[in-house]
């Protein structure tokens, strides 16, 4: 993206970093000298430890974060850092001295030197090296400013004996992580794949068929020594994002294209390409289309992120008109293809898709493979040709494909018939998720019906009244009644009657008591229904979240439910608000007491020192409490002072050493006159008066400064 590159690393990075003496123990390792083995601690951040490119980076990050000048500059290092390699660019040389002034200004308040500026141009403090030199693995060459892959054609040669991993090893050599040479190096690893479907060893010598096709393919790798990309890309406003995906039997791949206008003129390059070999279980090839889709989706994101241009627009291309239309269509599909579709569309719409003949799709090269001299005849990395024209010109075609095709990955449905005994349950009973709301509904349902009843049909204006709302609960709990008791054995065991309004009601022992009907005949509900359930739920919530015990009580002045308590019971046990409030808080280990708690002393011998206050008198003063602390055996010592005075303090520390004792240690915080008075008789002459009186020094310890608690 920018014209002038500039590649820096950070002078013995890992060095500059010093490791915590409590942590330097992990560090350990031994020295063997004269028969005796040493053992040294590292105290730096040591090269090759997993975290320590982690703690570096954080380092580098916390150095910036808090670099409060330069702020252009500081935003460009933050994300030009990869662990100690810095790579940025810039539109113009004044720029450029400008921003490595400025870097090394700010890195090295961190103690980090940067050096090794290198560029494609000359500049103040970056002298224009020719030649060729290596960025993160890749080789920038200076002079034409382009990029290539960093190949030791001199390891490849071919062995005598050829093996798996030989073949392997040898696929592991090609570093490119901008997928220019993709094509090229897609036929070993489908070899590769073949060699596994075999069951061949890894020391095992491989036929004739397998030699003789990698032997070629490694003849004629040298030929790509001189492939190379150019480094700077020019976007503008008019940079458009091209993605081309394709699959076959063997492998699906997707590559990315900018097309830019530049001076009248179309051109495009490439960004980033990927191919994945196919995996072993078989895949149809409108699966694998979809893969390549996934991919494409994925590594135009990455790219769009990297170049951090979110408002560019983007065009993927495919030639699959099934994957397509899986993509731009709603549809019940399977699972492989619904969770790949919904990643494709949440990465890039389904808008952005369009469809390319076959032929005209430069992402064929990359799943299919080909030799290295083949790919340098095609000269992939250039794009189609039709995508310099104009975008008139460009393949528009309508997504046509076989109903056939497409229905294939839709989500089969099994049919299980069923010979129902009973009825399923009414619907008024599960799906509303309240009981009062179940009764308003179920009322508003019987106004309806007898509202349809009526000849001439007019509607009611007013709310629902009790009356209707009294009948529609009785009504519904007949209902309720007919399904789960519509059998004599369901409610044998209790000694129930049918009252005049049709509802089941339990005879109890206490009839003979002056009270509420509902009370002495409660009515009959069962364990299992979702209407006792709602029931259970209501009252739980309008009792402010009753126990079991409680909701008992209260429901039996009206109901009488069989099991009664098991059914109240599972009913909380599902309240999210009875879990929140019922939950164990954490529990931890119990940390053994610091040595100056625990240790045989005399009382107040270690004391710790806090003022409360102030408290104001009735003569408009103010006072502050001395608390002195028994570190030991908790007792207290109150002294008043009138200030927050070193002197003042001090002469409630000799009160305080006059009534108790004299202490040995004193804990505070950092309040002024708790320091000034350790400054003060710090000023002693402290081994004289040891040396005539034997009384040691008062030894303070101060808490953390910033700590939390302070």
């Amino acid at each position: 993206m920018y014209p002038i590159g500039i590649s820096a690393d950070i002078e013995k990075a890992f060095l500059m970093l010093s490791v915590a003496p409590k942590d330097r123990d992990f560090l350990r390792f031994f020295y063997p000298c004269n028969d005796v083995e040493l053992i040294y601690r590292h105290c730096r951040i040591v090269f090759g430890v997993s975290s320590s490119p982690f703690l570096l980076n954080a380092t580098i990050m916390h150095l910036l974060e808090n670099c409060t000048e330069f702020y252009d500059v500081v935003q460009k290092l933050k994300c030009s850092f990869y662990v100690d390699n810095c790579l940025t660019g810039v539109h113009n040389v004044s720029e450029a001295e400008d921003f490595i002034e400025k870097a090394k200004l700010i890195m090295a308040k961190g103690c980090f030197n940067l050096r090794g500026w290198e560029s494609n141009v000359e500049c103040k403090h970056a002298s224009k090296h020719s030649g060729n030199t290596s960025v993160l693995g890749i080789i920038w060459n200076l002079d034409e400013d382009t990029l290539k892959c960093k190949i030791d054609f001199e390891i490849l040669s071919c062995e005598t004996k050829i093996t798996k991993i030989f073949i392997l090893s040898t696929v592991q050599k090609f570093y490119d992580p901008l997928g220019m040479l993709i094509p090229s190096t897609l036929l070993p690893k489908l070899i590769l794949q073949d060699l596994w479907k075999s069951h061949f060893s890894w020391e095992e010598e491989l036929p004739f068929t397998f030699v003789d096709k990698f032997s070629k393919w490694l003849n004629e790798m040298y030929l790509l020594k001189d492939v190379t990309l150019p480094r700077f890309m020019n976007f503008n406003e008019t940079s458009e994002l091209h993605v081309f995906v394709d699959a076959c039997k063997g492998a699906y791949a997707a590559c990315v294209f900018v097309r830019s206008e530049v001076e009248g003129e179309s051109k495009v390059r490439l960004i980033r390409a990927k191919n994945r070999v196919a995996p072993l279980k078989s895949l149809s090839i409108p699966r694998l289309e979809l893969m390549a889709c996934c991919i494409g989706a994925r590594l135009v994101n990455s790219v769009i992120k990297a170049i951090d241009a979110s408002s560019i627009k983007v065009t993927l291309w495919s030639d699959s008109t099934v994957a397509l239309w899986w993509i731009k269509e709603y549809g019940d599909w399977s699972v492989f293809v619904a969770n790949r579709v919904k990643e494709v569309r949440e990465l890039t719409g389904c808008y952005s898709w369009r469809h390319v003949p076959g032929n005209m799709n430069i992402a064929d090269l990359l799943s299919r493979g080909c030799t290295p001299q083949q790919m340098l005849n095609s000269k992939w990395w250039e794009g189609p040709s039709w995508l310099k024209e104009n975008p008139e010109s460009w393949p528009v075609r309508d997504i046509i494909c076989q109903p056939k095709e497409v229905d294939i990955e839709k989500r089969k449905s099994k049919l299980v018939n069923m010979n129902l005994t009973e009825d399923t349950p009414p619907w008024y009973a599960e799906r509303l998720s309240d009981y009062d709301k179940m009764i308003r509904v179920f009322t508003w349902i019987l106004r309806f019906v007898n509202i349809c009843k009526l000849v001439n049909g007019k509607c009611k204006d007013s709310e629902l009244s009790q009356s209707e709302i009294e009948y529609s609960e009785k009504k519904l709990i007949r209902l309720v009644q007919s399904y789960y008791f519509s059998n004599a054995k369901s409610s044998n065991f209790i000694e129930t009657f049918l009252d005049n309004e049709g509802i089941l009601r339990v005879k109890t022992k206490i009839i003979n008591r002056n009270d509420d009907r509902s009370f002495l005949y409660p009515i009959l509900l069962p364990e299992k229904c979702e209407f006792t359930k709602l029931l259970i739920r209501t009252v739980h919530r309008k009792n402010c979240h009753a126990g079991i015990q409680m909701m008992q009580c209260l429901l039996r002045e009206k109901y009488w439910i069989i099991r009664a308590r098991k059914a109240i019971k599972n009913v909380l046990y599902n309240c999210v608000i009875c879990k929140r409030f019922k939950i164990k808080s954490m529990s931890s280990e119990p940390t053994p007491l610091p040595p100056d708690r625990v240790t045989d002393c005399a009382p107040f011998e270690i004391v710790g020192i806090e003022l409360a206050g102030p408290l104001f008198l009735k003569n408009e003063g103010k006072v502050w409490i001395v608390l002195f602390t028994c570190a030991v055996y908790h007792a207290i010592h109150l002294e008043l002072v009138n200030s927050l005075s070193s002197d003042a303090f001090l002469l409630a520390l000799r009160r305080f050493i006059a009534r108790r004792g004299r202490p040995r240690t004193i804990y505070c915080d950092n309040g002024t006159n708790f320091r000034g008075a350790s400054n003060d008789l710090s000023k002693l002459n402290w081994s004289k008066i040891l040396k005539e009186t034997r009384t040691p020094k008062i030894f303070w310890k101060f808490i953390p400064p910033t700590a939390a608690w302070c």
